[in-house]
C-alpha cells in the first residue's frame, strides 16, 4: 500500500478513519499521505489494529469512495 494513491478525496479516506479509528487525530492523519510507515505504527499504537488488517480496510474504503 505504500506505493498507492487513493482515487476518493483523502478527506473522504480521513473522515472514514476518524469515525472508524476514533483514537486518531488530525496530525495522525497526515502522515498518511507523507510517511505511511508513521501512520500505521500511530494506527497500530492508538487503536491496537495490525498494519496488514489496516491496509486491507484503507482499501476497501479507497475503492468505496
Amino acid at each position: 500500500m505504500n506505493n498507492q494513491t487513493f482515487d476518493g478525496s483523502i478527506k473522504e479516506i480521513g473522515a472514514k478513519i476518524k469515525k472508524e479509528w476514533s483514537k486518531m487525530t488530525d496530525d495522525d492523519l497526515g502522515y498518511l499521505e507523507a510517511n505511511r510507515d508513521e501512520f500505521f505504527a500511530r494506527l497500530e499504537k492508538k487503536q491496537g489494529i495490525a498494519r496488514d488488517e489496516a491496509e486491507r480496510r484503507l482499501k476497501e474504503w479507497n475503492k468505496a469512495a
